[in-house]
């Protein structure tokens, strides 16, 4: 991906997904930064699937960015 996803972009979710849904559309970014000397950032995605199903998942679980 040459981005990370933004709300309002349809993602195609990684194959282990496939078996229940293959396309959601991302509807909020959570950012999450801890401050410190070993701080770190970290983005959970609400998306709504194909089935209409609302979950939060991680970048690690997208493939692809399909439109934006």
């Amino acid at each position: 991906m040459t981005r990370d996803p933004l709300v309002g972009d349809v993602i195609l979710l990684n194959e282990r997904y496939k078996e229940t849904t293959t396309y959601a559309l991302v509807i909020d970014v959570d950012r999450i930064d801890h401050l410190g000397d070993t701080g770190w950032t970290s983005f959970d995605y609400t998306i709504m699937t194909e089935n209409g199903e609302v979950s939060h998942i991680s970048l690690s679980c997208i493939d692809s960015i399909v439109s934006r």
